[in-house]
């Protein structure tokens, strides 16, 4: 069998999907996935002086911006294709064999300041939404009234005097 028939795969889970697979005519090891970093990498090798490849399929949801997704191979960082393939991006490269350590970094993480700044925004929106709804209340409940005041204790004074009206004692 020819070296080039030599295929490997490996699957690894995220979040209790399959989100990345990784197949080769190189050997594979040390495949790992860290979602901090949001970084995958692995180790490949093969015969000195032959071509390698891999294909990694990666979940779309993974990656914000396929642009910024970059390939290193042993610390250099190489150019790749990628194509969309339904939920997932098939991203290809080649590089000459011998054992390569493989880093892929599937674009920035949101940092914390970024995760609060969104918080804060949100906030804001709420308030000023609760805000603008409380005066778009008060505004409508001016017009029902034609501009006068009532008071909730005119509302209590009004209903009780029905009521003493209607049940009042035909003899009294």
């Amino acid at each position: 069998m020819a070296d080039d028939a030599i295929v490997s795969l490996a699957v690894i889970p995220f979040a209790d999907q399959y989100v990345f697979s990784v197949l080769s005519n190189s050997t594979l090891s040390d495949l790992f996935f860290n979602p901090t970093s949001k970084e995958l990498s692995f180790i490949v090798s093969g015969p000195q002086g032959t071509a390698g490849y891999v294909n990694v399929t990666i979940a779309k949801s993974l990656i914000a911006d396929v642009r910024e997704l970059k390939v290193y191979v042993d610390g250099t960082e190489i150019t790749y294709n990628v194509l969309p393939i339904g939920e997932s991006w098939l991203l290809h490269f080649t590089y000459n064999h011998s054992a390569r350590y493989v880093v892929i970094n599937l674009g920035p993480e949101i940092s914390l300041k970024t995760q609060l700044e969104i918080i804060a925004i949100l906030s804001i929106i709420v308030i000023l939404g609760g805000t603008f709804g409380s005066l778009y209340f008060l505004k409508l409940r001016k017009k029902k009234t034609n501009g006068k005041r009532i008071n909730a204790n005119h509302f209590v004074q009004v209903n009780v005097l029905a009521i003493v009206r209607v049940y009042k004692h035909p003899l009294s």
